[in-house]
């Protein structure tokens, strides 16, 4: 009984080469697993600012008020220049650009961005964030781009630029 058990096993040299050709491998695959993992916060960046542009446009119509997207760091107050850590939707009734207790927060959203950076560069009367009026859904004076910042690859940088009509075009940019 105790040959038949043995022929089946595994010896202690058999197992040391398999773990070694599974740790080669894996260290071998793992700055491709981490450029797969970039390219994929890369892509999904243009579908969320989309969906928060075209949120804030139609609650602007709906609600017949200013709209302002700004960011946030503990998505409860807007902050400047801290677009990586949250994004927040409200409705400006008084139109100062500033998230009263009074107005109504329609959406708060945590970015956890790990391999790049977000930041908005908007028009001169609206630098760091950006209004959609009441009137028509649009941006009017809020025109702008968004930076998608690559920690690690200057080749994964992007530019969001913002048109008129709010839609945003992508397209590389060697600088961020």
């Amino acid at each position: 009984m105790y040959l038949y058990c043995k022929q089946y096993g595994l010896t202690l040299v058999e197992l040391v080469v398999c773990v070694c050709v599974i740790g080669i491998l894996a260290s071998i695959s793992t700055p491709y697993f981490l450029h797969i993992l970039q390219e994929r916060e890369r892509k999904n960046i243009l579908p969320l600012l989309d969906q928060h542009i075209n949120f804030a446009k139609n609650n602007a119509l709906l609600y017949h008020n200013d709209v302002i997207i700004c960011s946030s760091l503990d998505l409860s107050v807007c902050q400047n220049d801290q677009w990586s850590s949250g994004i927040l939707i409200f409705i400006d009734k008084n139109k100062n650009k500033i998230l009263d207790n009074s107005e109504l927060i329609l959406q708060k959203t945590k970015l956890k961005l790990k391999y790049g950076s977000l930041r908005w560069t908007g028009s001169i009367t609206h630098q760091k964030l950006l209004a959609f009026q009441s009137d028509t859904g649009l941006p009017r004076g809020s025109s702008g781009s968004f930076y998608y910042c690559s920690l690690d690859d200057p080749n994964l940088h992007l530019r969001f630029k913002m048109g008129q009509m709010a839609h945003l075009k992508q397209e590389p940019t060697a600088t961020c």
